[in-house]
């Protein structure tokens, strides 16, 4: 696994690149949680494919998820949609030092960097792209280099 440091003058952020980090996700989020619980929110084709082994590493190491499955594509990028994962996120009691982990791609993100940005004044928000594509869409700079 390697580690890069992205430096900021007060909110630097690892990124992780390696193999297996969804099984080995315990791991790294550990330290970070305020108590043993994540909310997960990811689209219906990420789900199928990652969501299960990434929710059996985190009960195997105690932490309780709750979870949050949209449909695909960019049509989720809509208010309808964000106003459905604001509500979830209040309706679920997501607090502001818990953390909200987007899995999959570039909507996902996208959808749930924002509502995590606009909810309780900021709700702590991990990226986990499951896709080449998505790893760069989640990156600094975004797609700018390779549109």
């Amino acid at each position: 696994m390697k580690k890069v440091t992205v430096p900021l003058d007060t909110n630097s952020y690892d990124i992780l690149i390696g193999e297996d980090l969804i099984k080995n996700f315990p791991i790294h989020i550990d330290s970070m949680l305020s108590r043993k619980f994540l909310a997960i929110i990811t689209d219906k084709n990420v789900e199928k494919i990652h969501l299960s082994r990434l929710v059996e590493a985190l009960s195997g190491s105690g932490i309780d998820t709750k979870i949050l499955s949209i449909d695909p594509g960019e049509a989720s990028k809509s208010w309808n949609t964000l106003q459905m994962t604001v509500d979830w996120i209040l309706e679920s009691k997501i607090e502001r030092n818990d953390i909200v982990v987007a899995l999959g791609g570039g909507v996902v993100g996208d959808l749930v960097g924002f509502a995590a940005a606009i909810v309780r004044r900021g709700i702590r928000f991990v990226q986990c792209p499951t896709s080449l594509l998505a790893q760069v869409d989640s990156s600094v700079g975004g797609k700018t280099g390779i549109n």
